[in-house]
């Protein structure tokens, strides 16, 4: 399996709980390591879907899964809680494989 990684140069500040997002995006790249091929891109993109937001993708646009394991259905759902519980958007597809977290940017005052 091949990580394929998509950062742009600059993006607007998130406020995030680095400990639950990480957690979830540590589920997320388990389970799609779990279910990819030795031969599959597995990729993680990051960017901003709009001017308020900020936009992480995992996705192996060769995996077509028909159901998660009873396991991976587990670590989804707490991954899916972790991000939410953040007021941020989490949504999944297994044909193809795919998990989008969309984060709100926040506004930092500029001083003096």
């Amino acid at each position: 399996m091949v990580l394929s990684s998509q950062l742009p140069d600059a993006c607007d500040p998130v406020l995030i709980d680095s400990v639950r997002t990480l957690r979830a995006l540590s589920s997320v790249l388990l389970i799609v390591h779990g279910l990819s091929y030795a031969r599959d891109i597995v990729e993680l993109i990051v960017s901003s879907s709009t001017p308020n937001s900020i936009r992480i993708i995992v996705r192996n646009q060769n995996l077509y899964v028909a159901a998660l394991s009873e396991e991976a259905s587990l670590s989804m759902a707490i991954a899916d809680a972790n991000i939410r519980s953040q007021h941020a958007g989490f949504s999944w597809n297994l044909k193809p494989f795919s998990v989008e977290i969309e984060f709100q940017t926040v506004q930092i005052a500029q001083c003096c």
